[in-house]
């Protein structure tokens, strides 16, 4: 297992906390990424990397059927409690065991960095039916904030930026 690898599973033994923890992702961001999409309700949706739950709660919320894809067990064994009786896959980014094209888009909340991005790209565009796409979210820091601010200072995120546009995915397997 690599060292990304690694430290992408080190949540699983603090599954608890982290749903404890961990916010949600607002409402208006993920219709706003299902707008860009033309996803309607019903839309079958992916939430890879998903967790303890937070973004497939949120998919739900808006009206989608959601598979919840994580390589920890533990961690979507708190994703079941959270939101009983959602398909779960235990897998990897890289290697998700469902049919091509079986799914009409895919979302990562606060996950995709921790893809191996060779292998998971092409992945997640086998599933994805043809006209769908990858929608990408994290929860970061205000730093207009002061308080949020001087926290990013003391835990080393200030003026970190979460998404480089060069390692957002691309042609040929995307378009933003």
């Amino acid at each position: 297992m690599s060292d990304r690898a690694a430290r992408a599973r080190s949540f699983e033994s603090v599954a608890a906390e982290y749903e404890r923890h961990r916010p949600g992702y607002p409402e208006e961001a993920l219709r706003w990424g299902a707008g860009q999409l033309g996803l309607e309700p019903g839309a079958w949706v992916l939430d890879v990397g998903a967790g303890t739950g937070k973004l497939t709660r949120g998919l739900g919320a808006v009206g989608f059927e959601v598979v919840a894809v994580d390589p920890g067990a533990p961690m979507l064994a708190e994703l079941m409690t959270a939101v009983p009786g959602v398909e779960t896959v235990v897998a990897p980014a890289e290697s998700i065991p469902l049919p091509d094209e079986s799914v009409d888009a895919a979302f990562a909340g606060q996950a995709y960095h921790w893809f191996d991005r060779e292998r998971a790209l092409p992945e997640l565009q086998r599933l994805i039916r043809p006209g769908g796409g990858l929608v990408l979210l994290w929860n970061w820091w205000n730093e207009r904030d002061p308080l949020q601010r001087e926290l990013g200072e003391l835990v080393g995120f200030a003026g970190h930026d979460p998404y480089r546009q060069d390692d957002l995915p691309g042609e040929p397997w995307f378009r933003e």
